[in-house]
């Protein structure tokens, strides 16, 4: 399906995002495609899901290109239509790329291997490989197409003209995995420049719900295992007893369920709030008017090991200002530690979460202090547009 834009194409150069996954889950997809249409036409090929929402984030002026899945009436016709989608998927990509456009930038293994085989790049393409995720082989041992992918890319990469990770730690990981005699760029996932503070819905949210307390304690993103999310709430023994925790994110009802039981069984239930879904360009303003953010995630999982850069959550709670307890890890301190934008907890400790979230709660002048640090490291440099000037200089 192809989504066409509104609005005039730049004639300077073509540029193809490709993505094999939903563009509007992954921010850094949105933060680049915006920056890059001001120095040529954009291109955006991604692919939906059944059941994930077809809206359109992009810049008017982005040409959207999706691949969505279809429906089947059965668990073989559905492994068939996976199938199908793969090879739609490929069919698009190939039928892009046949109109050689300058810069192609691949976002993960399986376009990222079609960019990288020869027989489908045109002479004269920039081959830009971005990668979101750690590429280790169990985080892609459940699908066929996507560990075949990762083999191939790993085995290839060396032909992109440019590799891009968010995370320094993750750059050496790379480098070595797939032998490079090159580093891979570092673009930390910051958001876009944020000048003003937005106005909070978040607040109005819970006023609409009769909560009227200043001590909110926030969550956003992925909502599952891995994220800390049940330290937090059994952290909630050592906070004020007026303090609440919002999670905004989607989640699976039984996972819901279950950390709605784990706040019952600890006496809170009525303190902790599900949000749920908001769009991406709503995500500042349901963070907005909240006291401390929680960034834990579990750095004995593989790809949280190297993910001091490549949390967008870390950066999005500095952009807003908002102070926030982070979990120990690679690369954690010299980012958020010692310069002040975060305080560094034992994620499997909820004791030490829980006394960490209240001291920034109970102590303004500390909290205010860490505010204020934040906001200045993301107007210096924990935004994209100061992390993704290094790219726009190399496809230049």
């Amino acid at each position: 399906m192809d989504v066409e834009a509104s609005g005039l194409m730049h004639p300077e150069r073509r540029i193809l995002l490709a993505q094999r996954a939903c563009a509007e889950l992954y921010p850094p997809v949105l933060h680049q495609a915006a920056l890059l249409r001001e120095v040529g036409s954009v291109i955006l090929l991604d692919a939906i899901r059944e059941g994930e929402s077809p809206d359109i984030q992009t810049p008017p002026d982005v040409r959207r290109v999706r691949v969505p899945a279809l429906a089947a009436a059965s668990p073989v016709l559905a492994r068939i239509e996976k199938i199908d989608w793969l090879r739609r998927y490929v069919r698009e990509f190939r039928r892009l790329l046949s109109s050689r456009p300058e810069v192609v930038i691949a976002f993960e293994p399986e376009a990222a291997s079609l960019l990288l085989n020869s027989r489908f790049t045109k002479k004269g393409t920039r081959r830009v490989v971005h990668l979101h995720e750690l590429p280790w082989r169990e985080l892609y041992s459940q699908s066929f197409s996507g560990s075949w992918a990762l083999r191939y890319m790993l085995k290839n990469l060396r032909r992109a003209d440019i590799v891009i990770v968010p995370d320094q730690h993750r750059g050496r990981f790379v480098r070595s995995a797939a032998r490079l005699d090159f580093d891979p760029m570092v673009v930390m996932n910051c958001p876009p420049r944020i000048e003003r503070l937005p106005e909070s819905s978040l607040i109005p949210f819970l006023r609409g719900r009769g909560i009227e307390t200043g001590k909110i304690v926030h969550y956003q993103g992925a909502v599952g295992p891995d994220h800390g999310l049940e330290t937090v709430v059994r952290s909630m023994r050592f906070w004020p007893p007026d303090a609440i925790f919002t999670i905004v994110g989607g989640t699976q009802p039984n996972y819901a369920e279950e950390l709605s039981a784990l706040a019952a069984s600890e006496g809170v239930r009525d303190r902790v709030v599900f949000v749920g879904r908001v769009p991406y360009k709503q995500v500042a303003g349901y963070a907005a008017g909240a006291k401390v953010g929680v960034t834990l995630l579990d750095p004995t999982k593989k790809n949280w090991e190297m993910s001091a850069g490549a949390s967008n959550k870390r950066f999005e709670y500095a952009a807003l200002g908002i102070p926030q307890v982070t979990n120990e890890g690679v690369g954690i301190e010299e980012l958020f530690g010692k310069t002040g934008a975060a305080l560094v907890a034992d994620n499997n400790d909820c004791e030490d979460v829980g006394k960490k979230i209240s001291k920034l709660l109970e102590d303004e002048a500390l909290s205010r202090s860490f505010s204020e640090r934040a906001r200045r490291l993301h107007l210096r440099e924990f935004n994209y547009e100061y992390q993704y000037r290094k790219v726009l200089t190399a496809i230049a």
